[in-house]
């Protein structure tokens, strides 16, 4: 992204800015799985895929609403799309209130899915959907609100980026997304699983 909060120079490619939603109660009840606490699992079955926000999710939302107050028009962010999950929709209503379009859903843009854990391909299609809208949309500042596993199939990660942390990349048809380089990759660093807010 050029100084100022302007779009890439190149009219194929698009800053992107990728918005992990906040702490969900099955956050916590996979963090408590992988400390050996196998009861979780009834947790994990029980919320199903679209948990809502946790306490400390809500805690960590208020926190970052006030820290990041203003970065959309900071950032010159033109489009705002969330997952249909109640976290990503929650997230996303928090931190960019202000926002003066109405946000947009985009329903591939959900979590992982058992399947997809499995059949890895099947989650690429859904990231190659999402690149087709991206694709279509004539915005060349966008934030996406959505989920930790999607984003780092996005980005090629091997690890899923912070709950409210926000990574800055550059999108385009040909190279895909490409998180920036180094300390300029998070935009808002957010919170680690077991850091309280």
């Amino acid at each position: 992204m050029a100084e100022g909060g302007a779009a890439p120079a190149d009219a194929a490619t698009k800053t992107v800015f990728l918005v992990r939603h906040a702490q969900s109660e099955q956050n916590v009840a996979s963090a408590r799985f992988a400390e050996g606490d196998v009861s979780a699992l009834v947790d994990i079955a029980m919320l199903g895929y679209d948990a809502p926000l946790s306490k400390q999710g809500e805690a960590q939302l208020r926190e970052a609403s006030v820290a990041l107050d203003g970065f959309a028009a900071q950032r010159g962010i033109a489009l705002v799309a969330h997952s249909p999950y109640q976290r990503a929709v929650q997230t996303a209503r928090a931190l960019f209130a202000a926002f003066p379009r109405p946000l947009v859903q985009l329903p591939s843009l959900h979590e992982r899915t058992m399947a997809e854990y499995f059949f890895p391909w099947l989650l690429d299609q859904r990231v190659a959907q999402v690149r087709s809208w991206l694709d279509a949309r004539e915005e060349r500042v966008i934030a996406l609100v959505g989920h930790g596993a999607f984003f780092a199939r996005c980005l090629g990660a091997s690890r899923v980026q912070p709950n409210v942390s926000i990574v800055e990349a550059t999108y385009s048809p040909a190279a895909g997304f490409v998180a920036r380089a180094g300390d300029k990759k998070f935009a808002y660093a957010g919170f680690s699983e077991s850091e309280p807010p």
